[in-house]
């Protein structure tokens, strides 16, 4: 992804959009407006470079022109250039704060590199500076969009669900958060980090309900866990196909319910249709009686609690119908949008993909390639649009001599496919970074293929020292009386630059130093990140180190960020009667959990058992893995059973 690489060199891409910061000149007012057009025509054009330099022309002439800066943004953003599209959308946000579309289209920017947390900040701080109400609309739909995914809330003693925190879109891509959670009632279910702790378990273990907390920067969002002893899973239906039905007929219909363990269930299903094409007898029970009212298509849909089960239904007659579906994702439309065609009716289908998805062609009764066809009507049909995963090319170059490694074979990869990138040099040339699709420094880099990318690795020939000038015999010569002078000491040139966040800081000033000069370098990490070694013409992992200049030398320090505390779970059970109250349910390793065992009444506890020991009822219970700690109670003596 290319979200690391955001933050490089910003403050340089700042100073260099804020020189374009010019009050406006009103003598220039006709030619701003010609600049502004051509700058448009080179935009729809696609001439991303030429309307890059238009907008700049514009914006030299009215700085306060937001139409010009936000083309110019997105200019930079259709060469894949986003660092240079958010310095310019930075700068404009400090001239013009109150500005919507800023805001707007900054967020963009940085959900399409899969930052949440920066584009919640740049809303945020646009709802501070800006009254706008599309702004504010904007906001709360973007927060809106900040929820807890889970297949079901409703979970059968014994068994788990996945949960996760997402932000999703309009067209359904998600990106996974990293939140804090917070379990209410432990003794109905415990919850479990998975690896990648943006993903935890909940695990029933106890009838009842429980809420579920989680808290991402400055959004808090909850959900009830029900746990119950048998938990709707499958509706068997008998007969197993429903075949189209006649006008008038009627059809006797059963079902059978299954829990999560495949055991069977004693249900009160709630049954209903759609249209009423097809009308049944009975609201509730497992079986029914349907009745075909009147020709055309139907839905039965059978419901319990939070399941439902939906059986397409024909009604055959002579009017005739077309009944459509999807394999992939996407959709089909059907013209004209009605129910049944008289026979000989033309109609008009179109399969539109879900986004990452393409159109493959047709199945059923209509075969072809095209997105868009008519359909001669001459009995009941069935037609299907089959989509496939969209793929994209990436093209790789280079300039001067060296390679790219890819750690995935091919050049043509799935939407959304993330392709891990390697510079390598050939002898006596260096990597100097990227361009195109990929941009920064380091010589590894993730490219995410969610449309064609071309990428470009950049090397140059290391220059080789001048030999030494071979000596003359001058035994013979007559000196004279002067000497000659001394040479000049050779100058070299240090080039530094870092992997991740931090800086270098030498003890001399400058970037040429002469021959024999030792510079000292120290590496200083950003807050949250660590140093970990230089690379190039030095290596090691001490923070300051001494170059001595007897050539060109190109030294980088690698900067990680510092690794995120694993965080442990605590579960809790009992022996004999009584409860274990906790302080919560999780903690980041090194931490600690404070437990407290409340006996039943005519019970007494006696010790802990498990992740600690002891025999005080409350105590504290160090996280430094996955802990489970019971609690025994046991009967007060002369209590009576």
């Amino acid at each position: 992804m290319r979200t690391k690489y955001l933050i490089i060199a910003f403050t340089a891409l700042l100073a260099m959009a804020g020189a374009i910061f010019l009050t406006v000149d009103s003598a220039n007012a006709d030619s701003l407006e010609e600049v502004l057009k051509e700058a448009e025509e080179a935009y729809e054009s696609k001439e991303w470079k030429e309307s890059i330099q238009l907008y700049y022309e514009a914006l030299d002439m009215d700085a306060s022109n937001v139409e010009a800066r936000l083309a110019l943004s997105k200019s930079y953003m259709h060469i894949d250039k986003d660092i240079e599209a958010i310095a310019i959308l930075n700068f404009g946000i400090d001239k013009q704060k109150s500005e919507p579309d800023f805001y707007k289209l900054l967020s963009k920017i940085y959900l399409a590199n899969e930052n949440v947390s920066k584009a919640l900040e740049v809303l945020e701080k646009g709802q501070q500076n800006s009254k706008d109400e599309s702004l504010k609309k904007f906001y709360e739909e973007f927060v809106a969009n900040i929820q807890i995914h889970t297949e079901r809330a409703l979970v059968q003693k014994g068994f788990e669900r996945k949960v996760t925190l997402t932000w999703e879109d309009d067209e359904g891509d998600v990106i996974p958060l990293k939140g804090e959670w917070e379990l209410e009632n432990t003794t109905v279910g415990t919850i479990t980090p998975k690896k990648n702790k943006e993903t935890l378990v909940f695990k029933a273990q106890k009838v009842g309900k429980t809420n579920l907390q989680v808290k991402w920067e400055s959004i808090t969002r909850k959900i009830e866990f029900k746990v119950a002893d048998q938990v709707l899973t499958e509706l068997k239906t008998d007969p197993v196909k429903i075949e189209k039905l006649a006008k008038d007929q009627t059809l006797d219909v059963s079902v059978t319910a299954l829990d999560e363990a495949g055991e069977k269930m004693d249900i009160t299903p709630v049954w209903s249709t759609s249209e009423g094409t097809v009308e049944v007898k009975e609201q509730k029970g497992q079986s029914n009686t349907l009745t075909a009212t009147k020709e055309g298509k139907d839905t039965l849909k059978i419901l319990y609690l939070d399941y439902k089960k939906e059986i397409d239904l024909l009604v055959d007659g002579e009017m005739k119908t077309v009944q459509t579906g999807v394999k992939g994702q996407g959709s089909v439309s059907v013209y004209p949008n009605q129910e049944t065609f008289p026979v000989g009716e033309e109609i008009s289908l179109k399969a539109v993909p879900s986004a990452g998805w393409k159109f493959a062609g047709w199945n059923g009764d209509l075969t072809t390639t095209s997105n868009t066809a008519n359909l001669k009507v001459e009995k009941n049909m069935d037609v299907t649009a089959i989509f496939e995963r969209a793929t994209h090319d990436l093209q790789l170059s280079v300039s001067g001599e060296g390679k790219i490694i890819k750690d995935k074979q091919g050049s043509t990869f799935n939407h959304s496919e993330e392709v891990s990138l390697k510079a390598q040099a050939a002898d006596g040339w260096k990597f100097e970074g990227w361009e195109g699709s990929a941009t920064g420094s380091s010589a590894t880099v993730d490219v995410k293929m969610d449309k064609d990318r071309s990428v470009k690795a950049i090397f140059t020939k290391v220059e080789e020292p001048e030999p030494e000038p071979e000596e003359e015999d001058t035994t013979n010569e007559d000196n004279g009386d002067e000497e000659e002078p001394a040479p000049e000491p050779a100058v070299y040139q240090l080039n530094t630059g870092v992997s991740g966040e931090g800086s270098i800081q030498k003890d001399q000033s400058g970037n040429e130093f002469k021959e024999g000069s030792n510079v000292q370098l120290t590496a200083k990490p950003q807050e949250g990140w660590v140093f970990k070694g230089w690379s190039g013409d030095i290596s090691g992992s001490s923070a300051t180190v001494t170059v001595s200049m007897d050539q060109d030398k190109t030294i980088q320090a690698i900067f990680e960020k510092k690794p995120e505390p694993e965080t442990y779970s605590l579960s809790t059970s009992v022996i004999g009667e009584g409860t274990v109250n906790t302080s919560r349910t999780s903690a980041q390793e090194g931490e600690s959990i404070t437990v407290e065992a409340v006996p039943a009444k005519g019970w007494k506890f006696v010790k802990w058992q498990g992740g600690t020991s002891g025999t005080n009822s409350v105590t504290k219970v160090t996280m430094d893995q996955n802990k489970e700690v019971t609690a025994v109670f046991e009967r007060i003596h002369g209590k009576p059973e």
